[in-house]
């Protein structure tokens, strides 16, 4: 022993041996595999832990995936077998392939292993394995072949159910229950039958067999949710009200079915919801199940319950979901409330009641909608608007127009713009004859705006002096008027508008000068071809403004037009820095790969990074390789990006590329990405396995 610390060459100290382990990632020692082995199949769990994320990096390491593959043939020790089932996943079909060769030569226990194993590689081929195991001779061996199906069965979801449908086949409840859950974990969805049936009298059977009748969405299954929700035991009952919320989630025709069935459910069985839902001692899981219940059983006494949970953050949105399901019987609730309480609820009432009111009872909503205008708090606004955007008459829009001044919060102005362009379409008389009667120098001009656009917009046409009109309004005093006119200015045909629009980049507010910018981005003629086009390149070529440039340059992302890709390209290649950035985020606009990757051979690193950002956003199996690719940049931060994104995006080809520059980056800061980046994927491709039992074996 040296200092207390060793003995026999070897650390006492479980931690020195967890960071002697650790180096073990850089080292090139020629007994390295027989060192991770000695390492994972120490006493201690944290070494064998530290010792099962080294092998899983060293991955495709040939001689190390044998020596972990040989533990689950010969090994003793629990510790190492789990330590090595953890790393094997990390060499995806190479440990696939090497387990299947040696199956034959497994004990149970061993197969039991072997199982786990292929659930951690997330390959397709390790499902049909696992099919074969889950014929095995051992009750437990075939437990575990169908668990794991449960976590590599997401790759090949088809082949998955086959296996797991025929299972539930099995004489053993045991096995039938773990085949439900996997059934139940990878959501799917399996064929109603007499079989399932019989599962829900079954105690055993009963609850899992639920979740997955209901998320099948065979409308016979509303009579047995009901009869659960009614006759269950409570230790039960929480579970059939959440198949309940998957069974409505399938679509209308479910939502009807159980509606119907519910019919007769007991007026005790509601009153128990009721409470439940209130009880601020249940679980909350409990009490958001209640009250998606209470939106199926559909009384006014349910309505009311549900509009009490909307003052809470926790319910709200169930609470939402259940009065949506009640619908027009609602109604008659949220009026009272919308007049009275708090604002948070008032202000809900108000916005629901836009969303539920139906023929029957619109005119009732309406009034209290149009009510509660007298309500200045910038949410009860937001929310009158919302409601008067769905079912607003001309009452509606003619007390909108306050709300679309410039002494309003921007949000709530935003909201009154939609109101009011849905009313002017549903009312378009009254909304021209409105119009008409506002200045273009006067406070409601930007009202006038959002009217002549939504005319426009919806063919009700261009009225002669609407074009004079919003040319006018683009020298108005006041800004939002301004901004308002430009944004109805990219609906108007003809050079005029066009001009009216360039004329707005010389105002003296940033604001309005940014929004001229985009609408020449999005004016086109009447053949789709750009009108703004000369103006932005124009801007582009001689401005000195970096911010309107890169603006401009954003907008010619949106022109479709061949000269327009062309100056992009170009000022992706050679443009400094922030213009360069703007053409790559620009000709992201269009979908295409090829005008993106432009930027990564940018000399500056600060815009291959950015590029790095967009390309990573792409759906596109070039992408790993094009990420790949930056991890030999001569900038180390490029190289730590590109190590990070390709954590986010995954994949097999994710992982080669990381574990080839592993062992060859020199930077500390890029390794610990590498590290990381791999130990993210391999997480991701095996959640639901833990870990070993921290001690055990210890």
């Amino acid at each position: 022993m040296t200092d207390g610390r060793q003995e026999d060459g070897i650390e006492t100290d479980p931690e020195l041996r967890r960071r002697e382990v650790a180096d073990f990632r850089t080292t090139g020692a020629v007994d390295l595999v027989e060192r991770v082995m000695k390492a994972l199949a120490d006493e201690d769990w944290r070494v064998r832990k530290e010792a099962s994320q080294v092998a899983s990096q060293l991955a495709p390491n040939t001689e190390l995936l044998v020596a972990l593959v040989d533990t689950l043939v010969s090994g003793s020790n629990v510790g190492l077998r789990n330590a090595a089932v953890e790393s094997l996943g990390s060499y995806g079909i190479d440990a696939v392939k090497a387990i299947d060769k040696v199956r034959d030569q497994l004990d149970s226990d061993g197969r039991k292993l072997a199982a786990e194993a292929l659930a951690r590689t997330g390959e397709r081929a390790a499902v049909r394995i696992l099919g074969d195991m889950a014929q095995d001779d051992d009750q437990n061996v075939v437990a575990a072949a169908l668990e794991s199906l449960s976590t590599v069965g997401v790759v090949s979801t088809g082949e998955a159910a086959s296996i797991l449908v025929k299972a539930l086949g099995n004489e053993d409840a045991f096995l039938r229950l773990v085949t439900l859950n996997s059934i139940n974990l990878l959501g799917l969805r399996i064929p109603w039958d007499s079989r399932l049936e019989s599962f829900l009298s079954d105690p055993m059977l009963d609850t899992a067999a639920m979740v997955a009748a209901a998320r099948g969405g065979d409308l016979a299954v509303g009579k047995h949710l009901a009869h659960a929700v009614e006759f269950w035991h409570r230790s039960k009952r929480a579970s059939a009200l959440s198949a309940l919320g998957d069974y409505l989630a399938v679509g209308e025709q479910c939502a009807d079915s159980a509606k119907a069935a519910f019919v007769s459910v007991a007026e005790e069985c509601r009153e128990l919801l009721r409470g439940l839902s209130q009880d601020s001692d249940a679980p909350l899981e409990e009490r958001r199940a209640a009250l998606r219940a209470l939106g199926v059983l559909g009384g006014g006494e349910d309505a009311k319950v549900a509009v009490e949970a909307l003052g809470s953050v926790e319910l709200a949105e169930d609470a939402e979901a259940a009065l949506h399901q009640i619908g027009a019987m609602a109604v008659g609730t949220l009026v009272a409330n919308a007049r009275e309480g708090g604002v948070e609820i008032r202000s809900a009432c108000v916005r629901l009641l836009g969303a539920i009111a139906d023929d029957s009872n619109r005119a009732e909503a309406l009034i209290a909608i149009n009510e509660a205008i007298a309500d200045r708090e910038p949410g009860m606004a937001r929310s009158w608007l919302a409601a008067v955007a769905l079912v607003g008459d001309e009452e509606s829009l003619e007390q909108s127009v306050p709300w679309l001044r410039g002494d309003v919060a921007a949000q709530v102005r935003h909201s009154a713009e939609v109101a009011v362009s849905a009313c002017a379409t549903r009312y378009p008389v009254a909304a021209r004859k409105m119009a008409n009667q506002a200045s273009c120098d006067g406070p409601d001009a930007a009202f006038a705006a959002v009217v002549i656009a939504a005319l426009t917009v919806s063919g009700h046409g261009v009225a002669p002096r609407d074009v004079e009109f919003l040319t006018a309004t683009v020298s108005n005093e006041r800004t939002h008027c301004r901004r308002a006119a430009l944004k109805a200015l990219r609906t108007m045909p003809g050079a005029a508008a066009t001009r009216a629009v360039a004329f707005a980049l010389t105002d003296e507010a940033r604001e309005v000068q940014l929004a001229a910018i985009r609408t020449l981005g999005q004016m086109k003629g009447a053949g789709g071809e750009s009108l703004g086009l000369e103006y932005l390149f124009d801007l582009v070529s001689s401005g000195t403004d970096e911010a309107l440039v890169t603006s401009a340059i954003h907008a010619l992302g949106t022109v479709k037009a061949l000269r327009a890709r062309e100056l992009l390209e170009g000022l992706a290649r050679e443009a400094r820095p922030a213009r360069a950035v703007a053409a790559v985020e620009a000709m992201a606009l269009d979908g295409k790969l090829a005008g993106v990757i432009i930027g990564l051979s940018h000399q500056e690193p600060e815009v291959v990074k950015a590029t790095l950002q967009v390309l990573v956003a792409y759906e596109d199996p070039r992408v790993p390789t094009h990420l790949g690719a930056c991890l030999d940049h001569a900038a180390w931060d490029v190289r730590r990006l590109a190590a990070d994104l390709l954590a986010r995006h995954g994949g097999d080809d994710a992982k080669r590329l990381l574990r080839g520059h592993l062992s060859t980056e020199k930077e500390a800061l890029v390794r610990e990405a590498l590290s990381s980046a791999l130990a993210e994927i391999e997480g991701r491709n095996h959640p639901s396995m833990p870990p070993s039992n921290p001690g055990e074996g210890s």
